[in-house]
């Protein structure tokens, strides 16, 4: 190992903390300083949160982390604590009224200024050839089953649409029967119980707050469970 991969290695090195440490602001200042002293080497600017809209303010403090150190930026993303996704070690750090929620007890990941989200990292992209923009490639957990409509999808089809196959699906007015049973299943139970935050693969959060039921679709289908598509 040469002397700046070592150096790397014990600039990056990952701490031994419980995420119970997470789950409030108790130990937030405690945890900042840490990270200050041993991967920033600077002071972390926070962003204090006033209204909901203020979370996009936090762009420009990720985009300056990235632009000034990429490797820092990632495994700030990918921070791999316990029972928890990608990116919420860093919105803990970077948004000064924020910790994680316990996640034995809530389906919903952080909560910010006394409002519990779920984030979601997703992709951001056209579909089916429109010019239109979505955010996909997510998964909605397993608080609820949509088995039934899969199957009946895998029914009528014979087999279960795939890429281009669901373009095709798409303009069959079974299919679009089916899409709206599932829209409405998930509106229902899922999106109309949650505040969102979806962040890119990028780092850039790109909404905050309740997804309305008409702009939900199927994406594809998956590992037994159905991925959505969030018209933009």
């Amino acid at each position: 190992m040469s002397q700046l991969e070592l150096l790397n290695a014990c600039t990056y090195m990952y701490f031994n903390l419980d995420r119970k440490l997470f789950q409030s602001t108790e130990f937030k200042d405690e945890i900042k300083e840490l990270f200050e002293k041993h991967w920033f080497f600077e002071k972390i600017k926070q962003i204090h949160i006033k209204e909901e809209k203020d979370i996009f303010l936090l762009n420009s403090v990720i985009l300056y982390i990235k632009n000034n150190n990429k490797k820092l930026f990632y495994r700030l993303f990918h921070y791999p604590l316990k029972r928890t996704g990608n990116a919420e070690v860093m919105l803990f750090l970077l948004l000064k009224n924020s910790f994680l929620s316990n996640s034995g007890t809530t389906g919903n990941d952080i909560i910010i200024n006394d409002i519990e989200y779920e984030i979601k990292n997703c992709i951001v992209s056209k579909k089916y050839k429109s010019d239109s923009l979505y955010f996909s490639n997510f998964k909605l957990g397993n608080a609820f089953c949509v088995r039934n409509i899969i199957n009946n999808i895998e029914n009528y089809f014979n087999k279960i649409p795939k890429g281009s196959e669901m373009a095709e699906a798409r303009k069959d007015s079974e299919f679009l029967r089916l899409e709206e049973e599932y829209r409405t299943t998930v509106y229902a139970e899922y999106f109309n119980k949650h505040d969102l935050l979806f962040i890119d693969k990028n780092g850039i959060i790109q909404f905050v707050g309740k997804v309305q039921k008409e702009n939900i679709f199927i994406d594809t289908i998956t590992e037994g469970t159905i991925k959505p598509m969030i018209l933009i």
